[in-house]
């Protein structure tokens, strides 16, 4: 991966976040995830220009920071859009804040584009407030139609804590942020870790029988570049 300009670290526990918009995009190789993670930020930077230069408007969600991930694979984009405000952004096709139609239309896939609502972090021991992560470990849960989000999630943790114990003591465990999508359906998995070598590791031992039952899907990450609006 080519290096890129230095950014802001990514932020995925700020209070002030009320909404977050998380697009995923595949692209074909890994120039072409460069690409797309390059379009979506500078679109991201035009949208926010237009919205400082713009006419008032009536209140919405306002825009924070965008931070872009790559995964290891070379091939996916994820973006992670961060509002503030009571109204959620705008999602799908007609998007402006991650990028909208005129970058994620150029993956290969279908993409997905999913509006959540930061719900619970569970810190790990490897939590210094100084080392940056390196990897960022990523899966997406759909609910059956008797089954809430929070308390999917609630019981999930309550779960890990009968099998692991409350001090989460995984080497290289910085943090695990979990969402809950806005129609109540989805639930993101969010977490960080000190290296993706630690992070594949705790997957392959703990969560992989976990996450193939579930039907989960996701990837490992690594953060590519985190600006403001």
């Amino acid at each position: 991966m080519t290096s890129v300009q230095p950014s802001l670290r990514p932020v995925l526990d700020d209070p002030g976040t009320a909404v977050v918009l998380v697009t995923v995009v595949k692209g074909r190789n890994q120039q072409h995830q460069q690409e797309l993670a390059d379009s979506a930020i500078r679109h991201w930077q035009s949208a926010a220009v237009r919205d400082a230069e713009g006419p008032a408007q009536a209140p919405r969600s306002r825009p924070v920071a965008l931070s872009v991930f790559v995964s290891g694979d070379g091939h996916e984009v994820l973006a992670y859009a961060r509002y503030a405000g009571d109204s959620p952004p705008p999602a799908g096709p007609a998007a402006q804040g991650a990028g909208g139609p005129q970058w994620w239309t150029r993956g290969t896939d279908e993409p997905i584009s999913i509006p959540f609502r930061p719900y619970r972090v569970v810190r790990g021991s490897a939590e210094d407030g100084a080392t940056p992560p390196e990897s960022f470990p990523v899966a997406f849960f759909t609910m059956d139609e008797q089954t809430s989000a929070q308390s999917w999630v609630d019981g999930m943790l309550r779960g890990e804590e009968e099998r692991e114990g409350t001090d989460r003591d995984y080497p290289g465990a910085i943090a695990a942020h979990l969402q809950v999508s806005l129609d109540g359906q989805r639930v993101l998995s969010f977490s960080e870790w000190r290296s993706e070598a630690q992070a594949a590791a705790h997957i392959a031992d703990v969560w992989a029988p976990f996450l193939e039952r579930l039907g989960a899907t996701g990837a490992l990450y690594r953060h590519y570049r985190t600006v403001a609006a």
